[in-house]
């Protein structure tokens, strides 16, 4: 059996693994979120979306260190660079990050203070905030699991601490209705933390070089604008709704993104296995193969999402009346935004190749973020000015955000790496 033989058995093994533990969790996921859709009502569960935009900033709050150490670390690793380096980098990366964490932590605890003549607006902040120092450091020893491809650890924790949250939660928010969805997840991200600080064989020093932190703000700035980017998106999207259409239609709207959510988390899970895959492969000059990955992997995956789309159409008719009477004005919107699922698995494969130290045009897709961003601020108050705007509107615009920015995404894969690196004539 030869080398190439062996790695791909793995990375089957591998997304099986973070896929299998997915996939089992998914049921109890579906079964939690519902629940809490339907004890919190539209108002409560518009008014939890709108807090969750503070824990949100453990992915959005984001100046790019984590990905300079993966980037960087797989591809030195592909290129046999020695281990000195790779801990430097590695530990410096890490650095940097928790110092970002407990800012963005405090930050949202003063933000709390601006409301205290609301006792549940304020205690929901301060425990967001939590949520939100806690998910920050679990993503940082995440990502060393994943530099180190021990994606079956990542799947054990994944599914226990999923598991563990969800049932929780289901259990609880009948008696602490908001305050279930704020405490328990922090719990989980708590315990997923101690069990990676066992299983890693990895001993964190704290570093903090001022060139390096420079050269490593450099690199990972423009890379974490692209998530910066996303975020000014998502974080528009709440603040239109909240704003022009009141906490109810936030409800509805946020209960249309939780089935979006659900769905592209189970989608996009094969891309943390073989991104490393594709990183590696970019530092060895393995343009072809990884040019097959990409295009094979994203049409294969967009095709699933697409029939995906077709079962929940019918399955959001039946189940909606039945267990979530509140949601019904809800069918319509979740049915549009199915086909943002699509969308985003079209892009990802190859958002990596982009951001990659090969490539090296992390720039550009931050400017074509903000661009849709603006689009659909612009377009709601131009239909807000005709007297067009409601919600499903809304969610119309929205959806052609979504189209615009990924089909440009997947166009400058073949404008900026396949015209460069792959014959155009390759056979695949």
């Amino acid at each position: 059996m030869n080398i190439k033989t062996i790695l791909k058995k793995k990375s089957i093994r591998d997304f099986s693994a973070l896929a299998g533990a997915n996939i089992a969790l998914k049921p109890i996921q579906f079964i939690k979120s519902f629940l809490v859709a339907k004890y919190l009502g539209p108002a409560d569960y518009g008014l939890l979306s709108g807090v969750n935009l503070i824990r949100n900033l453990s992915k959005f709050g984001n100046l790019g260190f984590k990905q300079v150490a993966t980037r960087e670390i797989l591809e030195l690793k592909g290129a046999k660079s020695s281990e000195s380096d790779i801990k430097f980098i590695k530990n410096s990366s890490y650095s940097y990050e928790i110092v970002l964490s407990v800012l963005l932590f405090l930050a949202g605890i003063g933000s709390a203070f601006f409301f205290t003549d609301n006792i549940l607006i304020f205690s929901s902040v301060i425990l967001a905030s939590f949520g939100l120092l806690f998910q920050k450091l679990q993503a940082i020893l995440n990502n060393e699991a994943t530099i180190n491809k021990r994606f079956v650890l990542i799947s054990k924790i994944t599914f226990a601490a999923g598991f563990f949250s969800a049932v929780l939660v289901a259990i609880l928010v009948p008696f602490l209705r908001i305050y279930a969805s704020l405490i328990i997840p922090t719990f989980a991200s708590v315990f997923s933390i101690y069990i990676y600080s066992k299983k890693l064989d990895y001993k964190f020093h704290f570093i903090f070089d001022k060139i390096e932190f420079i050269r490593q703000l450099k690199i990972g700035f423009p890379i974490s604008m692209g998530t910066v980017a996303y975020g000014s998106y998502i974080y528009m999207e709440k603040i239109l709704v909240i704003s022009l259409f009141g906490l109810i239609s936030a409800g509805l709207f946020g209960f249309a993104q939780m089935i979006i959510a659900q769905m592209a988390t189970l989608f996009l899970m094969a891309i943390r296995v073989r991104k490393v895959n594709i990183f590696e492969n970019l530092g060895a000059n393995n343009y072809n193969l990884v040019n097959k990955i990409v295009i094979r992997e994203t049409f294969l995956l967009v095709g699933v999402s697409i029939i995906s789309i077709i079962i929940l159409w019918f399955l959001l008719d039946f189940f909606v009346p039945i267990f979530l009477p509140k949601y019904i004005d809800a069918i319509p919107i979740a049915k549009l935004m199915l086909f943002i699922l699509p969308l985003k698995v079209l892009s990802s494969y190859v958002a990596i190749v982009l951001i990659s130290k090969t490539v090296n045009k992390q720039s550009i897709i931050p400017f074509i973020q903000f661009g849709a961003t603006i689009l659909l601020v612009a377009s709601v108050f131009l239909l807000q000015s005709m007297e067009l705007l409601s919600l499903y509107s809304f969610v119309i615009v929205d959806v052609l955000g979504y189209a615009i920015y990924h089909i440009i995404i997947f166009y400058l894969y073949f404008k900026y790496f396949h015209s460069k690196y792959i014959n155009t004539y390759y056979n695949h």
